[in-house]
């Protein structure tokens, strides 16, 4: 699928889902415009209430998980979160993330045996997604939580619901200034190598589990 004027979408995941393909552009060719485009698009598709834009209504429920998908919203989802103004000055890599390289991105993780890709769900309320990364020396685990999750207790749910499951030594690599993220560390069991490094390097101690805080329908901290 195209855009009416141009090819790029073809082949990259820029285009629109078919059925979402009358109310939003392509992104190849958006510019400015993309990100109300893609909210719109999300608000539509999940409904207002389902994705707020900015207040998160309040949720009671469990932390669910589902693997990310090539179809449907999820790659639109996790370019609003991953391009959030917050989440880019605590990521390890602060520059703008076009549209297009989040794609192909995207469809790259997918594509990958040695890794995993999670969205985490409150009653039917996409509230973050965890990535778990193959190593040599056990696994690393990287998350995002939505900007209108935060300050809930779904990161570390969602964390420790993903922790969980996955064998051997685990790692995470968080800002220095990145509270947020060193609590979820701290509350799955990882501990930093050095506090003072500008990327902390956080680590399960050999042979450790995350605490035990129930199974992946991990109850969410209000």
């Amino acid at each position: 699928m195209t855009c009416g004027s141009c090819r790029r979408c073809q082949g990259t995941g820029l285009a629109p889902p078919s059925a979402c393909a009358a109310e939003a552009p392509c992104l190849a060719c958006a510019g400015k415009g993309a990100h109300r485009s893609v909210i719109a698009l999300i608000q539509a598709r999940l409904g207002s209430q389902r994705f707020p834009r900015k207040v998160l209504a309040p949720i009671h429920g469990h932390v669910q998980l589902r693997p990310a998908s090539l179809t449907g919203l999820d790659v639109y989802l996790l370019w609003v979160w991953r391009t959030d103004p917050l989440t880019r000055r605590m990521s390890s890599h602060t520059a703008d993330i076009p549209f297009a390289a989040h794609a192909r991105w995207f469809a790259a993780v997918l594509a990958d045996a040695q890794r995993q890709m999670w969205i985490a769900e409150v009653d039917r309320v996409p509230v973050g997604t965890v990535r778990v990364d193959a190593r040599r020396e056990g696994h690393d685990l990287s998350w995002t939580v939505a900007p209108e999750a935060r300050g809930r207790g779904y990161g570390a749910a969602m964390v420790h619901a993903v922790a969980a499951g996955v064998p051997g030594p685990l790692r995470a690599l968080i800002k220095r200034e990145n509270a947020a993220s060193q609590r979820i560390a701290h509350r799955i069991g990882l501990r930093p190598l050095d506090l003072e490094a500008p990327l902390q390097t956080w680590v399960s101690p050999s042979g450790s589990r995350p605490p035990d805080r129930g199974a992946h329908h991990v109850a969410a901290a209000q």
